[in-house]
């Protein structure tokens, strides 16, 4: 990590009694490659003062809390002695009040121990430097200019390139003077504000503007944090101090204005505090965990005595029913710990099919009825080994963000199937390794995921949900869980028409697998055919290539349905199937289809698509295709499908999606 600067080395006096804080501050600063901060410490304020009195520093670094000096006095003291030296408090005391008071003596920053970073910490002796320089510069320049607004902008080729928001304004609030950085910060140009009321436009909070006013005619400074405006309306928090320039005869004349966009800082400091009240929540969930498991041992235990002892059936069924809910709980026990304080998983054979029945379930008596879930899952589906709690939260957060995704109703469908990926098949997914897997599938017809955001959902924190209605864990949580039993995740999304989230998880090794691999190596193959893949995705196209030359198959190239159909305009008579996408830029799979129905009413067509739906299904039927492909297909996928088209059964429906 580094800062742009040409100052390649900054010497820093660090005055610090703590010698487990100064390795620390140490440690971190060597993370940070240019500039190098060489650091000087001293055990003492007056070691500190004979120092400064021998040697220049670029800054100096100070503990509040000193053997010989303790707080606001420390600052006053460096100040008299010296002046032009920038000066950041490094401390561990968290006061609002402190910090303003700390400023307004002439501190450059006010940083907190447990917070900081190398690179912050580099970055605040970086700019504090440069902040302190331009403040001495420009007010040593002003006093010795006379009262006049065209001199007053004699000093902007100092300061235009600085980084931080500088302005002057007259005592009315007229803006005088707007350097380049305030026009990259708020938006607006110098020729748009000059002579404009600076709070009509640029604060967001005018009351705080009046504190802040108020204040700076009675002290002559005033330094905090202040929200701001953009042009295009985005607020940011700034770090902000207010300075009374005075002109030759001592009388205020015009107010300077340094501002830092600290926006980005309290985003993290927000997101550091939403840690810890998960460590919190950790902590809490340990003890309540302790009592309800004390409670539903012994409920466990009774239950399976009295099980042994009964003899009327009936009353062995509700003690049955009583053990099952109290096994349950202590699951959802375990899953709270696992969640909030890392617990080791339970783990052992799952079946996908009772797993799904018993979300379902739950959705259908929670969820609005406006909303229809269904399932989807193969009678011969293998089994997973993992922890069935976690791996039931990983549907449970799934589903729940697609009721969110559909206010209005709609369709949900959950569903498992059995994957055998070759090393071909599994390349299409980095994290997927060769071999059986069960997927499982999550569709909703809402409204679907943005293209610019749909990178990002897996990052811890994010959310597009409003302030309290959702902490962007869920999606991170179901890829951390899914990681951990050697699983990954696919999402696809069209904006409006729904969103589809398959879960791989590597399949129980047992005998039937053994005996879908032998299938997989029997796959019909073709005779020559040659076959027009349509596909925006070049690794998709390239890797179908590859398994249809590999089994038999010629292929032409497509990366769009324009391209496509200059391609079968030109091998019409040879081209014996279309394979094409259903979701591409410029033209989509359906009007392609149609496109080429109109060329030729006997073309061969089967759809594939990512969103896996029976809407997705209808769509391509109606479009006139011959078979419907969910995306990522396998080779045992794609090689039945071209079969089915090529050699058909007596007419009838597409088939369905399988949710491979």
């Amino acid at each position: 990590m580094s800062l742009p600067v040409e100052i390649s080395s900054l010497e820093v006096v660090f005055i610090e009694d703590n010698p487990t804080d100064l390795l620390v501050i140490q440690s971190l600063l060597e993370e940070v490659d240019r500039p190098k901060v060489q650091l000087t410490q001293v055990d003492s304020l007056r070691e500190g003062l004979a120092l400064l009195r021998r040697r220049r520093f670029h800054a100096a670094l100070l503990d509040l809390h000193l053997p010989d000096s303790q707080g606001i006095s420390t600052v006053d003291r460096i100040r008299q002695e010296a002046p032009e030296l920038p000066l950041i408090v490094l401390t561990g005391t968290n006061d609002p009040g402190l910090v303003s008071e700390i400023l307004s003596k002439g501190a450059q920053d006010y940083l907190l121990k447990q917070d900081v970073t190398g690179l912050l910490l580099a970055k605040a002796i970086y700019y504090a430097i440069e902040r302190h320089r331009v403040a001495v510069e420009l007010d040593r320049r002003t006093r010795k200019l006379a009262e006049s607004e065209g001199r007053i902008r004699e000093q902007a080729a100092l300061i235009h390139e600085a980084r931080d928001s500088i302005l002057v304004f007259d005592l009315d609030g007229k803006v005088m003077f707007w350097n380049k950085g305030a026009e990259r910060m708020h938006g607006w140009t110098a020729a748009e504000v000059l002579g404009r009321q600076v709070r009509e436009f640029l604060h967001e909070n005018p009351s705080r503007f009046e504190e802040a006013w108020l204040s700076l005619k009675r002290a002559g400074e005033w330094a905090g944090e202040m929200s701001k405006l953009t042009r295009a309306g985005h607020e940011l928090l700034t770090d902000t101090r207010l300075t009374l320039v005075h002109d030759e005869s001592g009388n205020p004349r015009a107010v300077l204005s340094i501002s830092t966009d600290i926006t980005e800082r309290k985003k993290l400091e927000s997101k550091l505090l939403r840690v810890q009240r998960m460590e919190s929540i950790g902590a809490l969930a340990g003890g309540i965990a302790h009592d309800l498991n004390n409670v539903l041992a012994p409920v466990l235990m009774s239950a399976d005595m009295l099980i042994d002892r009964l003899q009327d059936t009936d009353a062995k069924a509700l003690v049955q029913t009583i053990s099952e809910s109290a096994r349950r709980g202590a699951d959802m026990v375990r899953q709270v710990l696992t969640f909030a304080r890392g617990v080791d998983a339970n783990r052992g054979a799952v079946d996908p099919r009772y797993l799904i029945a018993d979300v379902a379930r739950i959705f259908e008596d929670t969820f609005l009825k406006s909303i229809q879930i269904k399932t989807q899952v193969t009678q011969d589906v293998w089994s997973v080994v993992g922890d069935r709690t976690q791996l039931h939260q990983v549907l449970m957060n799934l589903g729940i963000n697609a009721r969110d995704a559909m206010p209005q109703g709609g369709e949900l469908t959950i569903s498992a199937s059995n994957v055998v990926f070759d090393a071909t098949q599994a390349s299409m997914s980095p994290e997927a390794k060769p071999g059986p897997y069960v997927a499982f599938a999550v569709a909703d017809t809402g409204t679907g995921i943005p293209p610019d955001i749909i990178e990002k959902i897996f990052d811890p924190f994010f959310t597009t949900k409003p302030v309290g209605e959702g902490t962007g864990l869920g999606l991170a949580t179901v890829q951390g869980i899914v990681k951990s039993h050697s699983g990954f995740v696919n999402v696809y999304s069209e904006p409006g028409r729904g969103t589809t989230f398959r879960v791989y998880i590597p399949a129980r090794q047992f005998d039937g697998v053994r005996s879908a691999e032998v299938r997989a190596a029997n796959l019909p193959r073709g005779n020559g055919e040659l076959i027009l893949v349509v596909d925006d995705e070049a690794s998709i196209r390239q890797i179908t290539r590859y398994t249809l030359e590999a089994f038999g198959y010629r292929t032409l190239l497509a990366r769009d349905g324009t391209e496509a159909l200059a391609l079968y305009a030109e091998h019409r008579s040879q081209i014996a199937v279309v394979l094409t996408d259903m979701m591409m830029p410029i033209m989509d799979g359906n009007v392609t289809i149609r496109a080429l129905k109109a060329m030729n009413p006997n073309v061969k067509t089967i759809a594939a698509s990512g969103l896996g739906s029976e809407s997705q299904c209808r769509a391509a039927t109606v479009a006139g295709c011959n078979h419907f492909l969910p995306k990522p297909y396998t080779a045992e996928a794609v090689l039945e499908a071209l079969h089915s088209v090529l050699h058909p059964q007596p007419p009838g429906a597409i088939d369905p999606p399988d949710a491979t």
